[in-house]
């Protein structure tokens, strides 16, 4: 086989981290009611384009071993290996960013801050209550009610 099988669960696994920490961004973004299904484009665009070129490099890698190859401690490293511990970071990076954004949802932090950030409900054209003015005389003046 050209590729072996953990490198292509690796792959498959991290397009799913990828598109994962999108869609969690877009419920980031409804709740805080700045959805842009342009940038939701953008993002799965990006997604899989990075997918694409880690698998284009891979190949590469796989079809010329020995062209550039170094050796750390006993350890050669060329393209297709260099390629493999990329996939691993990236992997973790978006596994962490994956588990963060779920742990804000799940904990309800998104909500809460859209909650808090939003403007009151009673505007603050309406003036606060006196001890002479009832609250019928607020909201109805009696100038207006007389003349009725």
């Amino acid at each position: 086989m050209f590729l072996d099988q953990n490198t292509l669960y690796l792959g498959i696994a991290l397009l799913i981290l990828v598109t994962s920490n999108i869609l969690l961004g877009s419920i980031n973004s409804i709740f805080q009611q700045q959805f842009d299904k342009t940038k939701l484009y953008i993002g799965m665009g990006k997604g899989t384009l990075i997918v694409v070129v880690l698998i284009g490099i891979l190949f590469a890698g796989k079809l010329t071993p020995d062209i550039a190859s170094i050796s750390i401690n006993n350890q050669n490293i060329n393209l297709f290996t260099a390629t493999q511990l990329i996939m691993y970071s990236a992997y973790g990076y978006y596994g962490k960013e994956v588990f963060a954004k779920l742990t804000k949802i799940l904990t309800g932090k998104y909500i809460a801050n859209d909650i808090t950030d939003s403007k009151p409900i009673i505007s603050q054209d309406i003036a606060p209550l006196s001890d002479s003015k009832t609250l019928t005389d607020t909201i109805i003046p009696k100038e207006n009610s007389e003349a009725k």
